[in-house]
């Protein structure tokens, strides 16, 4: 598998993971139950393009565990793409936004599954706290490849604040920074235009 070519502006996830894993890797959204304190403890009502339906898994039923929805994702992957590596994505609301016991309990059947190989964990900057983001480091990066999908959307706190977002600039820069001193990876979800 060749490199990227670094004078191209844009190196798409698809290509670093099969570079990095030697084929195609599939995501597999999990809905581990969490909430946002934009949308709890501040009672906000979420962001402005908050859109909670959105983030159900395919075929997702409320009874269904975390074990269950990763084997139907899986076996719909499997089926369709002819896959054999998978991804777990917790992208409901903020993956972290729970007590570190908590946290265990619900990643826990996706770190134990020999078919997946990586971790994406969908959050806020207001919602990664020093225990977690060790416990991250420490026991989920060092098993499965990881990496934390963190909500920006827009890099001006006036906007922010029109979007309802609950934090501001500053908030996501000291994510990134504590991030990046535990050595995790991160993806910005951004919103351009």
């Amino acid at each position: 598998m060749p490199a990227h070519d670094l004078h191209h502006p844009i190196y798409r996830l698809s290509a670093w993971l099969r570079e990095r894993f030697g084929e195609r890797i599939y995501k597999v959204s999990l809905r581990g139950g969490f909430s946002c304190p934009n949308r709890d403890v501040e009672r906000r009502g979420g962001c402005t393009f908050c859109a909670g339906a959105a983030l159900m898994p395919t075929g997702f039923r409320e009874e269904q565990s975390i074990a269950e929805q990763l084997q139907r994702g899986m076996d719909y992957v499997r089926r369709r793409h002819g896959a054999r590596r998978f991804i777990g994505y917790f992208q409901d609301y903020s993956a972290t936004y729970a007590p570190l016991s908590c946290l265990e309990e619900i990643y826990a059947p996706a770190l134990a599954e020999d078919a997946v190989c990586g971790l994406a964990v969908g959050t806020r900057p207001d919602c990664l706290q020093n225990e977690v983001l060790d416990w991250l480091a420490a026991e989920v990066a060092t098993n499965k490849e990881l990496w934390l999908e963190l909500g920006l959307q827009v890099a001006d706190d006036e906007v922010l604040e029109g979007l309802n977002r609950g934090h501001d600039v500053a908030s996501f820069i000291r994510a990134v920074e504590a991030s990046h001193r535990r050595g995790l990876r991160l993806c910005v979800h951004l919103i351009v235009g």
